[in-house]
């Protein structure tokens, strides 16, 4: 038989926290940007702010992206298209299954754009931002 798996545990609130203020962060850097709509040059710029690259790394180091979660079964463009629909009412669990899942294309998708630039224009990083801010013990998530 198949070895039995504890479930994942989530970031702790602190690290929750953290990691809004991080996309917060990211938020107001892309806003102080000037964007040219081309996504293959726009995501090179990203790439080259300081705050995409601290959330980047907070993003593994707090727990949100791991080798042992699923990036399986999201679909972006709907995500984007209609964030507060898709994410608002999501687990927590799932949200942070998200989070791992647009870094892990990012990661893949390098050079052809940016998943996490797209998020962040949409408003659905500002959503995960929100529901991770609204988190506030442990049976919220």
């Amino acid at each position: 038989m198949g070895e039995r798996r504890e479930p994942l545990r989530l970031p702790a609130v602190t690290q929750a926290h953290a990691f809004a203020a991080g996309i917060r962060q990211l938020e107001a850097a892309v806003l102080r940007e000037q964007w040219t709509g081309d996504s293959i040059s726009d995501a090179h710029q990203v790439y080259e702010l300081p705050n995409y690259g601290e959330l980047l790394e907070q993003a593994y180091t707090s727990g949100f992206v791991r080798g042992d979660l699923s990036a399986d079964g999201f679909d972006f463009q709907a995500i984007n298209t209609q964030p507060q629909e898709q994410l608002g009412g999501m687990p927590m669990a799932e949200v942070r299954r998200f989070v791992h899942a647009l870094y892990r294309c990012e990661r893949h998708n390098h050079g052809w754009g940016s998943f996490v630039l797209d998020a962040v224009q949409s408003g659905a990083f500002g959503v995960v931002a929100s529901r991770l801010e609204a988190c506030s013990n442990p049976a919220d998530r």
